[in-house]
């Protein structure tokens, strides 16, 4: 490991000589920031922050490779944020065939709501969102029927971030309508 040589070396160089040259932060942090820079170019993202980390420790005060340490994590973030997506897919499309009621979309609410987070153009989402948009439909209607009003209050809630704005919006005056009548 490249990082872990480096800093040895560094470490060794000054129980030798404590005025080495390799005792100075900059050359250790300018020494992270292109082998950070290397990995980042060998699409190696978590070398690079191994590298990065490293330099916080050995040059604390050495803040120019702040931007560096942000384009690492954020590329790191968006490699999560994908691997999930990729889960929450998997798990949603082999469960998709029993989203027939609102019941089961609930199970499943928590998955959904970070499905739309994280990828709100995802085609499972968009077809989900329409068994939900039925489903939701008809417990509302039923909701109202039976003048559940605080339960209809909740479904909306519950469902906001899942469904679209206007739909929502005519849901709220059929509620309001009916809880007026």
């Amino acid at each position: 490991d490249n990082a872990a040589d480096i800093f040895n070396l560094r470490d060794r160089a000054l129980t030798i000589d404590p005025n080495s040259a390799l005792a100075t932060t900059t050359q250790v942090g300018i020494a992270a920031g292109e082998l950070a820079q290397r990995a980042i170019e060998q699409n190696n993202y978590r070398q690079a922050q191994a590298f990065l980390t490293a330099s916080l420790e050995y040059a604390p005060e050495q803040d120019d490779l702040g931007d560096l340490r942000y384009q690492v994590e954020e590329e790191l973030q968006r490699k999560r944020n994908a691997a999930l997506v990729k889960q929450i897919e998997g798990r949603l499309r082999a469960n998709a065939s029993t989203f027939t009621d609102l019941a089961v979309f609930q199970t499943a609410r928590d998955d959904l709501i970070k499905l739309a987070d994280l990828s709100p153009t995802s085609e499972v989402l968009k077809g989900l969102q329409e068994q939900l948009t039925s489903a939701f439909n008809t417990e509302l209607a039923t909701l109202i029927k039976r003048k559940k009003w605080p339960d209809a209050e909740t479904l909306l809630v519950d469902f906001a971030k899942l469904l679209n704005l206007d739909f929502l919006e005519s849901k709220r005056v059929q509620l309001t309508d009916a809880e007026t009548k």
